[in-house]
């Protein structure tokens, strides 16, 4: 159920979007920061994605675009920081996407080459529109079973 949600008016060309985060339990967790961003078109957006692990690996990052099938692959975009930690070895990577468009917007993943888990944040890049839609929350995190309720106005 986790993923994006989207509103949209039937008659005009505006649409407002919301992640939502269902945690999963694994073995291997990562940590996604921020889990929403809203940055208007030009600015920088930046996600941090963080985790231990017993061997070291490398974080990848993804992005899921409307117009393509699935998540493009878009590690190229960010750097990679691995050391050892009380635990294994820490992972760090930082994603920088910018200058901003509108179509940056959207659900982003980072992931692990050797472990079965994922995390993902949602980027709203705000534009001007001649009508505006808002959806609350941006971003809402509730565990499986449970009911997400988005409001658009």
């Amino acid at each position: 159920d986790g993923g994006n949600y989207r509103c949209s008016l039937m008659d005009y060309p505006t649409s407002a979007g919301a992640f939502l985060a269902v945690e999963r339990l694994a073995a291997f967790a990562l940590r996604i920061d921020p889990l929403t961003l809203k940055k208007k078109e030009s600015e920088t957006a930046t996600f941090t994605c963080v985790t231990n692990v017993p061997k070291p690996t490398r974080i990848y990052w993804h992005r899921f675009a409307l117009n393509a099938k699935g998540f493009n692959d878009i590690t190229e975009m960010s750097n990679q920081e691995i050391k050892p930690s009380d635990s294994g070895w820490e992972v760090k990577s930082v994603l920088k996407v910018g200058p901003l468009v509108y179509n940056d917007g959207g659900n982003y993943r980072c992931s692990l080459m050797d472990y079965p888990t994922s995390a993902g944040a949602f980027l709203a890049v705000e534009r001007l529109a001649a009508f505006a839609l808002r959806i609350d929350p941006l971003t809402l995190k509730k565990k499986e079973s449970e009911t997400a309720t988005f409001t658009c106005v």
